[in-house]
């Protein structure tokens, strides 16, 4: 009985003297845990170092499906580091160290800072959320499915009515849209100093020789039957299409500097019979002169 109780002794302090040699509590200097000989104030190494891939620390694992993890894992970028949240059993990454890159809701970060709602197959849920605990107020970042993919919105909630901010979707920018067709397409009034609008057309060519001007004869036949002026859109194509600014001040230079061309001419043709006029009451005056003697 001595030599049994002996044995066990010696294994109890094999095992102490092991423990405390993978652990450094020091009353001064470095503490270090995993690690004998720690050369930072508090360091944290997995021991044995060999093994990868499973928590080097673990938050709650006494309670059945939810916990936190910190791990680290063999990769090509050397070794990660992964925060990795337990919810119900499943496991959802939360922060990940990779490669100098950090990732958010990714063990795969690709960029300094990727952010990726998890996990992937959720949408139309908040991404990002700024002041959720103000009732009525905040702005969220979420990710929608739509017809071109996933849709990246700015959605600003102001006494709980929601209003769309930023959408990006498809290579198109709308701002007070979620469904912009345009490259930047704005549902509102847009306040701006100067708006410049580049053109690779002017219509001087209105004032060239050889421009086929339309009679007045001409343009009141086509106004009766369009009920609009020749080249310009119809009401019903406006309303339905919308107009194109930098199109539409062209169109309208075009006939400003046709109506220019009809004042010319009219005042010509006006001059030619004031002339006319003004040689038939010369010769009138010299008949009454005659007819006087």
């Amino acid at each position: 009985m001595k030599k049994i109780f002996l044995t066990i002794a010696i294994i109890g302090v094999s095992h102490f003297i092991y423990a405390q040699t993978t652990n450094a509590f020091p009353p001064t200097g470095n503490a270090g845990v995993g690690v004998a000989n720690p050369v930072v104030p508090f360091q944290i190494v997995k021991s044995p170092v060999a093994f990868t891939n499973v928590p080097m620390q673990e938050w709650d694992p006494s309670i059945a499906g939810y916990n936190l993890t910190l791990s680290n894992y063999n990769s090509d970028a050397g070794i990660d580091y992964r925060f990795t949240q337990f919810t119900n059993g499943t496991p959802y990454p939360v922060l990940t160290f990779r490669g100098g890159n950090i990732g958010i809701g990714t063990t795969n970060p690709l960029v300094p800072l990727h952010i990726v709602k998890s996990p992937a197959a959720l949408t139309n849920i908040p991404m990002q959320e700024w002041d959720p605990l103000i009732t009525g107020y905040n702005l969220t970042l979420s990710n929608y499915n739509s017809n071109a993919g996933i849709d990246y919105r700015f959605t600003q909630l102001t006494n709980g009515i929601s209003t769309p901010v930023l959408t990006f979707q498809g290579g198109n920018v709308g701002i007070g849209t979620t469904a912009p067709d345009s490259q930047l397409s704005v549902n509102g009034t847009i306040h701006s100093n100067e708006v410049k609008v580049d053109t690779k057309s002017w219509p001087d060519y209105v004032f060239k020789p050889g421009y086929t001007l339309l009679s007045l004869t001409e343009v009141k036949t086509y106004i009766k039957q369009n009920q609009h002026l020749p080249d310009i859109p119809s009401e019903k194509e406006i309303i339905e299409n919308g107009q194109n600014l930098g199109e539409m001040n062209k169109l309208l230079i075009k006939k400003v500097e046709e109506l220019t061309l009809y004042l010319i001419r009219q005042k010509e043709e006006t001059d030619k019979q004031n002339k006319i006029q003004q040689k038939q009451i010369d010769e009138l005056k010299i008949q009454i002169a005659k007819l006087a003697k």
